[in-house]
């Protein structure tokens, strides 16, 4: 399946409307890494909790296994420094569970900053680019298989805007019927260009 027209004019617009699509897409995720980097920033504090709540709980807990085995004392200081130790680790649990918050909405922002946008643009756009490229499909079987122009001038009736059919001719539906040539064949070039196919009877460049 071809994606783009045979036909240099048409093409270059969709190589040109292709272009415009990618720096939209890159656009966007590039925002969406901004807002993303940015929210991240906010897990500072959050890091700094984690990182006091570890240190707290270490130091007491080496600090209560040292003064637990020294003899009278041992036996009071230990368990009062294990609870002080054991509030320090749900500091630090407390800190872990804040940094991961912030993780998770810096993406999802990030993620509904660049995919909504993106999205927007980017279905339309599929969804034009590959109508056209099963019409196009359709139309150069159509013409190896031996399809004259009456079919594709019937086509340009059909699909073509009034102020384009009436370009060719000031009654192209009746020329169409009575079957002049010239109309006729203006008409297939026409629906045929808006499918960036080869013209009747051309050939490319």
């Amino acid at each position: 399946m071809s994606l783009y027209a045979v036909t240099p004019a048409r093409r270059v617009r969709q190589l040109g409307a292709d272009l415009l699509v990618l720096a939209w897409v890159v656009l966007w995720c590039l925002l969406g890494w901004w807002v993303h980097a940015a929210v991240v920033t906010l897990r500072g504090p959050a890091d700094q909790l984690l990182h006091a709540g570890t240190e707290f709980h270490d130091g007491m807990s080496r600090t209560g296994h040292a003064l637990g085995r020294l003899p009278v004392v041992g036996d009071q200081l230990g368990p009062a420094l294990d609870k002080a130790a054991a509030s320090g680790g749900s500091l630090a649990q407390a800190g872990h569970g804040l940094s991961d918050g912030v993780g998770r909405l810096a993406l999802v922002l990030a993620l509904l900053t660049a995919v909504v946008p993106i999205l927007l643009v980017l279905l339309p756009w599929l969804s034009l680019r590959l109508r056209f490229a099963l019409r196009s499909r359709t139309a150069q079987r159509e013409l190896a298989a031996g399809a004259g122009p009456e079919l594709f001038a019937l086509r340009a009736l059909a699909r073509q805007p009034v102020d384009r059919l009436r370009a060719v001719s000031a009654d192209p539906a009746g020329d169409w019927r009575r079957g002049e040539p010239g109309v006729v064949r203006a008409l297939a070039d026409l629906e045929l260009a808006d499918l960036g196919v080869l013209r009747t009877g051309r050939r490319p460049g």
